[in-house]
């Protein structure tokens, strides 16, 4: 993958580090109860983001190992957080997916991070808050063409 120059680099540094901070500090808030750490909380919401997972595409996502992931979603199931089942075809492949607390929780998570996005943009005229919603939206589908992409290739 060809890198961008180094002022759009530095740009988009500077831009998701202002973003990266409010809602890294929002999370620290509102998680501040629950003690999930980053790849616990990255769990949630790869497996809310999928539906259900196996445990070896979670693990490739996060560049875990195997035992490393298998500890790791222990660790939620027991916090009633993920569920996790063998696949009807390979029962050595397990599959997780958000138990009722995890759906909770990742909802809460995403009311939260509604609100810090609204504070951000309120005194942001419309028309540019829809720009920006339609640039998420437009990263997110080229993130999905990648990994479809990349899953061709393997």
């Amino acid at each position: 993958m060809k890198k961008k120059s180094s002022r759009i680099r530095a740009e988009l540094e500077r831009a998701s580090r202002f973003m990266f901070t409010r809602i890294i500090s929002s999370l620290a808030r509102t998680m501040r109860h629950e003690e999930l750490s980053i790849p616990q909380l990255a769990t949630l919401h790869l497996v809310d983001e999928h539906g259900s997972m196996r445990q070896a595409a979670l693990g490739a996502e996060l560049g875990l190992s195997a035992s490393a992931v298998s500890r790791l979603v222990d660790s939620l199931v027991s916090r009633d957080l993920l569920c996790r089942r063998e696949t009807a075809t390979d029962r050595r492949a397990r599959v997780i997916e958000l138990a009722p607390h995890g759906r909770e929780l990742v909802a809460q998570l995403g009311e939260s991070r509604v609100d810090l996005l609204e504070d951000v943009t309120r005194t942001m005229p419309s028309g540019i808050v829809h720009l920006m919603i339609d640039n998420f939206e437009r990263l997110r589908e080229a993130r999905r063409s990648a990994t479809r992409g990349e899953a061709k290739e393997a």
